[in-house]
């Protein structure tokens, strides 16, 4: 599950607006924070999720906080969360009798996120402050099946859509072995959202923010594809190698599969959804990555991924759109010696397009998108977050259009046809256990759907999307 978020403020009317909430709307935040603490609290502060049950280790082995991975994560993953400290219920297989292996425990799992939204101005006639219990419910089957064979797979409930949906998921098969003399990690791995299955938190699926505001409606209209639109809307699987504890490697194909249609799937979907994109034969996605611990502190990774995908909108024939996307990441990690980490992440991504089935003014288009996290890690019990995120492209009056006065939702218009956003995330989160974290979120807009003031044609500034995002996140 990745997704939550927030924004700022500039102009005139909105410093005094601000002032205002930071006086009187912010002490009712406190309020409502510290009531839904005390409601959803567990009675015990211990991780108790599946995969800690599955290993008798705490969250902290392998969270830096929730879902930032740690080295011990990183591996519990790419063994295909079959490590294991329990002792399984066990029957050896023969040529006529099936193997068993069941652990001693449910490998189930809850999260819960119920959130509190603030936006500098909202949409007309919105409410404001949104308040939402529960912003999402998450059911997880996750943990080992066989010795070899483990699995993290996810519904998810949504406050927004009031409904149970399978979402992303990843199940995988693995084997060790050597090569050279080196060790040899080789899995089988299955899923339906590209860079889900990855194991760095630079990747869109697992980037930050890790939890993101979904009744405010802000986030930037134009984004590429492997940074979201196809996640739940593709299955497909694949091969990948971890060698010498250094170089990764994955290849993958996927298909087209579009949930909640009727069956079989026409390839018709809303105008502009993930839905309307249908993949010609399989599209291609491969990963590639180098890690490195450089002393007893200091660790590095550096990679590329990428996915082909050639599609027909908003139909099963005709002509095509084809999509290159290629993009680069890094991960560093510091552990400092009072017990404390720090952590940066960061991934670029360039995308290529050839529109000849998607509405667009031109054909060819470019769309690149930049972010960078850093985190600092007082031991497992606060984290303290920044980073800016920037996306800018080719414009398009069509495929980025400006919604006219009346004629639907104008914060979704883009001024100019130019899909250029800049802004930056802050969060400060608080761990009263390592299952259950309360944090505060801010996002501001300096550039939104094209332009800093009146993007929509009708006096929205960029800065009026900004967001405060308070929330209340268990894991047991």
């Amino acid at each position: 599950m990745k997704s939550l978020e927030l924004y700022s403020d500039v102009g005139h009317p909105g410093r005094d607006r601000w002032r205002l909430f930071v006086g009187k709307k912010g002490m009712a935040i406190a309020v409502a924070m510290a009531s839904l603490t005390w409601w959803f609290s567990p009675s015990s502060v211990n991780a108790l999720s599946s995969f800690a049950r599955q290993t008798s280790q705490s969250c902290g082995t392998c969270h830096y906080s929730f879902p930032e991975l740690t080295p011990t994560g990183r591996e519990f993953k790419l063994n295909g969360y079959t490590l294991t400290a329990e002792k399984n219920i066990k029957a050896e297989g023969t040529s006529k009798t099936a193997e068993l292996s069941l652990p001693q425990f449910v490998p189930l799992s809850a999260s819960l996120l119920t959130s509190l939204t603030y936006t500098r101005l909202s949409k007309p006639n919105a409410q404001d402050p949104s308040v939402e219990v529960p912003q999402g419910l998450n059911l997880w089957l996750a943990g080992q099946i066989l010795p070899n064979f483990g699995e993290a797979v996810q519904i998810t409930y949504t406050a927004s859509d009031d409904h149970f949906s399978f979402d992303s998921s990843d199940v995988r098969y693995v084997f060790q072995t050597t090569l050279f003399g080196e060790d040899l990690i080789v899995g089988i791995d299955s899923n339906n959202n590209p860079t889900f299955e990855d194991v760095w938190n630079s990747v869109p699926a697992w980037g930050f923010p890790f939890a993101s505001a979904d009744s405010a409606g802000f986030a930037p209209g134009a984004t590429t594809l492997i940074d979201g639109p196809l996640a739940i809307q593709v299955v497909g699987g694949g091969f990948y190698a971890l060698f010498a504890d250094h170089l990764y490697v994955l290849a993958e194909i996927y298909r087209s599969q579009h949930l909640g249609v009727t069956q079989p799937d026409t390839g018709v979907g809303p105008t502009g959804s993930p839905e309307s994109i249908n993949i010609q034969y399989v599209a291609p996605y491969w990963r590639l990555a180098w890690q490195q611990q450089v002393g007893t502190n200091n660790y590095f990774e550096i990679g590329t991924y990428g996915i082909y995908v050639s599609s027909t909108y908003n139909s099963l024939g005709g002509s095509t759109d084809t999509y290159l996307d290629l993009a680069a990441d890094l991960t560093y990690e510091l552990t400092l010696g009072n017990g404390d980490s720090i952590s940066v992440h960061s991934t670029f991504i360039y995308e290529s397009s050839d529109l000849e089935s998607t509405p667009a003014s031109v054909p060819n288009h470019t769309l690149e998108t930049w972010r960078l996290d850093a985190n600092y890690h007082l031991g497992n019990r606060f984290t303290f977050t920044a980073g800016p995120f920037v996306t800018w492209g080719t414009s398009d009056s069509l495929l980025y259009a400006v919604v006219p006065p009346g004629g639907g939702d104008t914060t979704a218009s883009f001024a100019n046809g130019s899909p250029n956003n800049l802004g930056y995330i802050a969060q400060a989160a608080f761990w009263p256990g390592q299952n259950f974290q309360i944090a505060l979120q801010y996002r501001g807009f300096i550039i939104f759907n094209g332009a800093s003031s009146n993007y929509d044609g009708n006096g929205r500034n960029a800065s009026d999307n900004n967001t405060i995002y308070a929330f209340i996140w268990i894991n047991y």
